[in-house]
């Protein structure tokens, strides 16, 4: 049983698609033919065989990488990440998962692709969160229709990414509330709630789930 802990406070950054990819300049991702913003999400089945296209427009590429989330640089030969590149008229990495590989659960995290030379230019680097299973894409709150009267109930909802049975490894998750230093658990969920959860605020905080 693994559990998950999730800050209230925080919402964690969805992959967005981006309408239109930078036309002449600046470092972007791109994915499936749509462009994604800085700090996306992306599922390993999804770069399975399907490229993550990282590119600097009008650059040539003279030692630009990719990096993974233990600070060590792809090798793109090397399973289970391999990349192709193109040297120019855009510098341009593509990283992908060949069929039948599959990242380890240490290789879930921030990766960052550095172009058009290595990452010592923070200038020119964009994030990508890579995972195997499952992430969290954002948190909704249902609030009580009326706010006047105490005690107040919420309602907490993770809206996950990723693989869509957790039910062989996620049984049950915690939340949290967190304000500087301090953490106070709120609740509890697991798969029968679809890890959804009330807690109940005023005259004291009591926990229903």
């Amino acid at each position: 049983m693994l559990p998950l802990f999730v800050t209230v406070v925080f919402l964690l950054s969805v992959s967005e698609v981006i309408s239109q990819c930078p036309p002449s300049s600046g470092i972007y991702l791109k994915h499936g033919g749509n462009c994604y913003p800085n700090g996306s999400y992306f599922y390993d089945n999804e770069i399975r065989p399907e490229q993550l296209v990282c590119t600097l427009p009008g650059s040539t590429l003279n030692g630009g990488e990719w990096v993974t989330s233990s600070g060590s640089s792809v090798d793109c030969s090397t399973d289970p990440l391999h990349c192709d590149v193109v040297s120019t008229p855009n510098a341009t990495i593509k990283l992908y998962i060949p069929d039948g590989q599959s990242i380890s659960p240490s290789d879930d995290g921030w990766y960052k692709c550095c172009l058009p030379t290595n990452c010592s230019n923070a200038n020119n680097i964009i994030f990508a969160n890579i995972f195997r299973w499952v992430q969290i894409e954002t948190i909704t709150v249902d609030l009580p229709s009326n706010k006047t009267v105490l005690p107040q109930t919420y309602t907490l909802h993770a809206i996950k990414i990723g693989h869509n049975d957790h039910s062989s490894f996620l049984n049950n998750v915690s939340w949290y509330y967190e304000s500087g230093s301090a953490s106070t658990e709120l609740c509890n969920g697991n798969k029968v709630t679809k890890y959804s959860c009330n807690f109940m605020y005023g005259n004291g905080m009591s926990v229903d789930y």
